[in-house]
């Protein structure tokens, strides 16, 4: 399937069965073939509409991401390694052992980063399977719903609009991560505050 029309013929080809093919490939993407879901979601948003497309993507992968985590969890480092190549789990374990929940919650809230691969080495560290799955309820329906609609809308964004919007994404990922220790913070006091009143 090289293109967007025939992974829809593909889909459409199963029927009644077509809910069930496109959750499973969802799904599939994040366990054995690590790739950007958004880019499946937006052919969701063209085969299914918005809703059906959230609701299939999110779904599938919220059970994926779940069982690679526990899978990394549960087998270590080697699993991994032998999932992601030893070049990719070395490039990102570094920078994710250093800002673990910054990091976890800007690469999967946005679409252009391997969050998939994220949620693999969230695994092998030692964050709470609580607090993960909080960070990835919190952040990932967001790149998915984007997707959703604009597939729905069929790709009708012009280019300079999406050009606007890739370095405004690269902008607060970086910020993010250079100053996401001191937002946290803020955050916490602020909450903290709150609650005392």
């Amino acid at each position: 399937m090289g293109s967007l029309e025939e992974f829809r013929a593909y889909v459409d080809g199963y029927g009644a069965w077509a809910y069930l093919v496109y959750w499973l490939v969802q799904f599939l993407a994040v366990v054995v073939a690590p790739i950007p879901g958004n880019v499946i979601t937006l052919a969701g948003g063209v085969i299914f509409g918005t809703f059906t497309s959230i609701l299939l993507s999110l779904t599938a992968n919220y059970a994926a991401s779940f069982l690679v985590f526990g899978l990394c969890r549960l087998l270590g480092k080697s699993f991994a390694q032998k999932m992601l190549g030893k070049h990719s789990t070395n490039k990102y374990y570094e920078l994710f052992t250093r800002k673990r929940d910054t990091f976890l919650f800007l690469t999967i809230l946005f679409p252009f980063f391997p969050d998939d691969v994220i949620c693999m080495l969230a695994g092998l560290t030692t964050i709470p399977f609580a607090r993960f799955a909080w960070i990835l309820v919190v952040a990932k329906p967001w790149g998915l719903i984007a997707a959703s609609v604009l597939g729905d809308v069929g790709l009708e964004l012009p280019l300079p609009v999406l050009i606007v919007v890739g370095v405004l994404g690269v902008a607060v990922f970086v910020l993010g991560l250079r100053y996401g220790d001191q937002i946290e913070t803020f955050l916490r006091r602020k909450f903290r505050k709150a609650d005392e009143n």
